[in-house]
């Protein structure tokens, strides 16, 4: 699968929405007739909310927006690149664009990596706009389709890496022969990769006497030092067919070695990660007192952001995809869809996240 334009050079905010039973119709599966009809409901709609709110002059949005001119709902379908002839073609979801006198809304309707005859074909809203405006597409989601009110899908801090880490796994297993140089690996990854940013946060288990002022810390990993590593890793996978450490295990130790730090990049919570086992012990003391066995204390340390020349993704929610990667594939050597390909597993790993949470909140309730 091959990550559409759509998704592109914005930065997404994401919410989940609770996993429900099949609703009466299918927004993803509209004819073009039916999107239009439903583009102009969705219209009306939001202008009648906006007459219906009161006027507030401190959260007044029509001086920056202008007046609402249209709105336009579109399936999403996969880049036509990434389909072969024998491929079925799927709907991914639906673009609702709301567009004003001075600037246009975009929310994105993800749909279910499997659908069910049985559940609601949407799984995630990923949205560039106002608060307001969300809120009146959400009213009319849950008004026209039953849909219920999503929430906001924070990312656990393990999921940062895996997602870096799927993106890096795909570009290398696409790698060709002729690719299999140092210079070109090099030269690929510095203009799909560049410089790898992480960010990281230092919780209270840290301890108030050890730097009590540093809140975060930014590592900045160069392009040929990620090289390295994913030359090292293969090295160590194909000569030991029993050990096949990961991409993230060696990042993990290149940055203890370089700093001490133990990052937990797999999310493992454990003392080798940088866990206080003091924190472990009292909370399993508090639970002998009755108290919840399944709070955990968090990491002393933990990735909140990761970025770099292609995405930039945080455990507050938020993503986005660069096109420059795609649009300096053919001049470095590297295929566009294999980055397009990339991308995509990324943005397939939110979406089985917001499916987690989906049902987690059925099951809360």
């Amino acid at each position: 699968m091959a990550l559409p334009d759509v998704f592109l050079d914005t930065s997404w905010s994401m919410q989940y929405i609770p996993r429900i039973r099949k609703l009466a119709s299918e927004p993803h599966a509209a004819s073009t007739r039916q999107l239009q009809a439903l583009s102009a409901e969705c219209y009306q709609h939001n202008q009648s909310r906006g007459r219906l709110e009161p006027w507030d002059e401190l959260k007044d949005e029509s001086e920056r927006t202008g007046q609402l001119r249209e709105c336009h709902i579109s399936q999403i379908w996969p880049h036509s690149m990434a389909l072969d002839v024998m491929q079925e073609r799927r709907c991914l979801g639906l673009s609702i664009e709301t567009r004003y006198q001075k600037t246009t809304y975009q929310v994105l309707l993800l749909a279910r990596r499997s659908l069910s005859i049985d559940e609601c074909p949407l799984t995630a809203i990923l949205y560039k706009a106002s608060q307001s405006n969300v809120k009146h597409i959400k009213d009319w989601l849950n008004y026209k389709f039953g849909i219920p009110s999503a929430g906001p899908l924070q990312l656990p801090q393990d999921l940062l890496p895996r997602m870096c880490s799927s993106y890096l796994t795909v570009l290398t297993e696409n790698w060709t022969v002729e690719d299999n140089t140092n210079v070109l690996r090099q030269a690929t990854l510095k203009q799909a990769l560049g410089n790898l940013k992480l960010t990281i946060a230092f919780s209270s288990a840290t301890g108030t006497e050890i730097a009590p002022k540093l809140k975060t810390l930014d590592l900045d990993l160069p392009s040929e030092t990620i090289n390295s590593l994913l030359e090292k890793t293969r090295q160590i996978a194909g000569a030991h067919d029993t050990i096949r450490p990961t991409f993230l295990d060696e990042l993990a130790r290149a940055i203890h070695g370089k700093t001490g730090l133990k990052l937990p990049l797999n999310g493992s919570l454990s003392a080798d990660a940088g866990l206080d086992k003091r924190q472990v012990t009292g909370t399993r003391e508090a639970a002998q007192d009755g108290k919840d066995l399944t709070i955990t204390s968090e990491p002393p340390l933990k990735v909140t952001k990761i970025t770099c020349a292609a995405f930039a993704i945080s455990i507050d929610g938020k993503l986005k995809f660069a096109s420059k990667p795609i649009e300096n594939a053919e001049v470095v050597g590297y295929q566009e869809k294999v980055v397009r390909s990339a991308y995509w597993q990324m943005l397939d790993l939110v979406r089985a996240e917001a499916e987690r949470r989906g049902i987690e909140h059925n099951n809360v309730q």
